[in-house]
């Protein structure tokens, strides 16, 4: 899984620093204004940041539901734009896949729309389901920017 200690793997294209921020189903107060901070310090203008901000917290409170272990927040600000990924360990990092975010299939068959509402609010979404567990990763650009393929998860 990508984690805070892979930020050398990828030259990083401007904007600040990357912030990293392990919570727990008490901190989504703290996840929702750290993912603030950075979409206001990258210049989302409008109603974006606010966007970004629901997206990342739905994704968070699925993360971290009752009797879940902690998650992680990593905010990686750039020039033009801000990438948020979810990391959540996987129940059994020996092989086992553990499925945090169901695939929306019938609205009847699933418990939340966090993953849905980050696809309808965020520029870019992406699932990558490994052995240790599962990171949602949420792109916003800012407006006229291009979108960047070199950041696509593994």
């Amino acid at each position: 899984m990508i984690g805070p200690n892979h930020d050398h793997a990828r030259p990083r294209t401007g904007g600040g620093p990357v912030e990293v921020l392990p919570f727990g189903a008490s901190d989504l107060c703290l996840v929702r204004a750290v993912v603030r901070r950075h979409a206001d310090a990258v210049g989302l203008g409008g109603d974006r940041p606010d966007c970004l901000v629901l997206a990342v917290h739905e994704i968070a409170a699925c993360a971290v539901g009752a009797g879940s272990r902690p998650a992680l927040l990593r905010c990686v600000p750039r020039a033009g734009r801000v990438v948020c990924e979810i990391h959540v360990a996987g129940d059994n990092p020996t092989g086992c896949r553990r499925r945090a975010f169901p695939r929306l299939t019938d609205k009847h068959e699933t418990p939340g729309r966090g993953l849905w509402l980050a696809r309808a609010l965020c520029d870019e979404v992406e699932v990558a389901e490994c052995p240790e567990g599962v990171v949602v990763r949420m792109t916003m650009h800012l407006p006229g920017g291009a979108s960047q393929a070199a950041d696509r998860l593994p």
